[in-house]
């Protein structure tokens, strides 16, 4: 409760000046400690002329500071009245959107700068909704998130990826698929046994999944996530660092992650035509990972001569709009008929399996390739 501001603007003043004092470190019991805050402010009479409404306003405005991060100060608006009451109604409703069926996956694929050929796709999690149109994917982990639903969407959408990636398998595409992995997964201890149990509920063999994830998630909890990592490794997922470049530390946890992939950010890829610093960090990264022995993946090419200089560079592999957008399974199937790698010819050399008892499962599949 301030009295006698003058406007809007200087309740907005006091906030940040009361999180610059926050921001402070002090001291407990030996120990350093920081406060990190978000702050709505509501001022009478503009936003309300009743200590309810005024609270209720503030209260709207603090949820926008919040999910801006610690740190922010939001002021009252009309527009956040719509917005609060959408994501009240998008929090209501996503559990029954999950329990029902009614999010979708959609795959963008990813492609051999060289040949052109597509060998992977990346799902992504879509949700249309009936009055809200479709929601935006950050909103949807956002939402899943904040009602301990993660989890439960991370599963849809792995076990969404592998089951049509073993149905483009068993029509001769030699695809992988890609899944975003949440930083609360990284400290699961059951994601390793919920990735093998869908892999062989799908008949999938482990190298056809790459699970993406960033540094950001594992500096949260880097034991943890490293440990959860290694398992991962060690059935034979491959891994991929994502928003690569981005980070604080890429790196020194480069080189601690078992990481089979590095996929450079899309903010250096849209503009290295015209940024000279965007362009040197991009060679840079695939020079890195060349050295390395990764396969580096450019995101977010939107023409023909970002995906030529980046292959000239040396890139492996690229995905975005210039190839297509995001498409669901229905879709993309016959978009990827002569795009698509096909799966390898059976050796001649092989031997000839001729009992049915003797078969190993899903003896269809091929092993995993190291060729990129």
């Amino acid at each position: 409760m301030v009295p006698d501001l003058a406007d809007a603007g200087e309740g907005r003043s006091v906030a940040d000046a009361l999180i610059d004092r926050l921001g402070e470190p002090f001291a407990v019991s030996g120990l350093e400690l920081g406060v990190g805050a978000a702050f709505g402010v509501a001022v009478g009479p503009d936003h309300g002329d009743d200590p309810v409404t005024l609270l209720q306003r503030a209260d709207i405005a603090m949820y926008t500071a919040k999910a801006h991060g610690d740190g922010s100060a939001q002021l009252f608006s009309a527009e956040l009245v719509t917005a609060g009451t959408r994501r009240l109604r998008l929090a209501g409703e996503i559990r029954t959107a999950l329990d029902e069926g009614l999010l979708d996956v959609h795959f963008q694929p990813i492609a051999d700068l060289r040949s052109g050929k597509v060998v992977s796709a990346e799902a992504l999690v879509r949700w249309h909704h009936s009055e809200h149109g479709w929601v935006p994917p950050p909103d949807i982990v956002g939402l899943a998130e904040h009602l301990g639903l993660l989890r439960q969407l991370t599963l849809f959408v792995l076990r969404s990826a592998v089951r049509q990636c073993a149905t483009w398998r068993d029509s001769d595409f030699d695809v992988q698929v890609s899944v975003n992995l949440a930083a609360q997964s990284l400290i699961d201890v059951g994601l390793v046994s919920d990735v093998q149990r869908e892999l062989r509920d799908a008949g999938l063999d482990p190298g056809r999944l790459v699970l993406e994830i960033t540094e950001t998630q594992v500096i949260r909890d880097p034991d943890q996530a490293l440990q959860v990592l290694r398992g991962l490794s060690e059935i034979g997922i491959t891994l991929a660092v994502d928003d690569f470049g981005t980070g604080f530390s890429s790196l020194s946890y480069l080189t601690r992650l078992p990481v089979n992939e590095i996929k450079i950010d899309r903010s250096f890829v849209a503009n290295m035509l015209s940024d000279d610093t965007s362009a040197k960090v991009v060679r840079s990264i695939v020079e890195l990972g060349k050295s390395l022995g990764r396969v580096v993946v450019a995101e977010g090419i939107e023409d023909l001569v970002t995906w030529d200089v980046l292959a000239a560079m040396g890139c492996d592999r690229g995905q975005g709009y210039h190839l297509s957008r995001p498409l669901n399974a229905e879709r993309l199937t016959p978009w990827l008929t002569g795009r698509a790698r096909p799966l390898p010819a059976p050796s001649p050399a092989a031997p000839v399996v001729s009992r049915p008892e003797d078969r190993p499962p899903h003896s269809s599949s091929p092993s995993r390739s190291t060729a990129h």
